[in-house]
């Protein structure tokens, strides 16, 4: 399936097309309904620089690694992730300047390859970002 839509949106062939024309309503629909939210969204100012790292791609595309490059060049940076595959809930500190804090199973595997990658960091986990 997934080799199908690849070429299906690089390298479109005649039979690509009836699908390609179904699905433009329903892009078109979610374009408008994502240029709406971040129209009405609440604009919230922390008091300090933040970098956020996202995309609409649901894993494999390189956020954590991206992550653990970026925050390794800067000192005192405090990583929050949502800890996905976690068995925990709520907010957990995975590590304090290095010092991990808790297990894999409470953090995640992402966060806690995060905090064992970067010694001068932070790595915080919480359904609630803000």
């Amino acid at each position: 399936m997934k080799h199908f839509f690849e070429r299906m949106f690089f390298s479109p062939q005649w039979y690509h097309y009836p699908i390609i024309i179904v699905l433009t309503p329903l892009s078109l629909l979610y374009g408008i309904g994502m240029f709406l939210r971040r129209v009405f969204a609440t604009k919230r100012s922390f008091g300090l620089p933040i970098v956020s790292v996202g995309n609409l791609m649901v894993g494999g595309s390189g956020k954590t690694p991206f992550v653990i490059a970026l925050a390794s060049r800067f000192e005192g940076v405090t990583i929050i992730s949502r800890g996905y595959g976690r068995l925990s809930q709520g907010l957990i500190e995975v590590s304090r300047r290095g010092k991990i804090l808790v297990n894999v199973e409470q953090s995640g595997d992402e966060a806690m390859l995060m905090a064992e990658s970067l010694p001068h960091c932070s790595v915080i986990v919480s359904e609630d970002r803000h």
